[in-house]
């Protein structure tokens, strides 16, 4: 047997953002937020209000666009006022990106939930951004200003019954 001496240091760690709707993160359309995901396997969640009708853009980023340390940052999804999962609103690797990105068209005004979490055991801060524009309706012929590009991804809505659209591939 060995005898010798040690130190022992105890560090609180705390979460910035709680994944609950009691979170006191928050975030206005057209600004952006800071987090941190401080151990692996935490979740992030910002409360942000959406009118119905508006088509958001969520961007989720990290280390590769030099705006926070988080090197594979997952936009886990929307949530809704009462906790619950929006389904097929998350992303990951958007583009050729290890960053995120997704577009939410609410169909209920309200408080929604952003959730932010990091791939794998990876720890590190992102950041959050949230741009809304409001769905014009868009023409029926070769006038229209939408636009998608190859891989892209459009989202619109058909109003009233009967309604086209067209849009641009680029």
């Amino acid at each position: 047997y060995e005898t010798g001496s040690y130190q022992v240091k105890a560090t609180l760690l705390t979460d910035d953002y709680s994944a609950t709707t009691t979170t006191v993160g928050t975030i206005a359309v057209n600004g952006s937020k800071t987090g941190n995901i401080e151990t692996a396997g935490d979740y992030d969640w910002l409360k942000v209000y959406f009118n119905a009708g508006t088509t958001y853009t969520i961007n989720l980023k990290g280390s590769p666009s030099a705006v926070g340390t988080l090197a594979d940052p997952i936009f886990d999804g929307i949530y809704d006022a009462q906790g619950y999962y929006v389904y097929g609103t998350g992303n990951d690797d958007y583009g050729l990106s290890t960053e995120s990105q997704a577009t939410f068209t609410p169909t209920t005004s309200g408080y929604y939930y952003l959730s932010a979490a990091s791939y794998g055991s990876g720890t590190g801060t992102y950041q959050f951004s949230v741009t809304g524009q409001t769905n014009a309706d868009l023409p029926a012929n070769t006038s229209t200003t939408a636009t998608i590009a190859l891989n892209g991804t459009y989202r619109s809505q058909i109003s009233p019954s009967g309604d086209v659209d067209w849009i641009k591939a680029s």
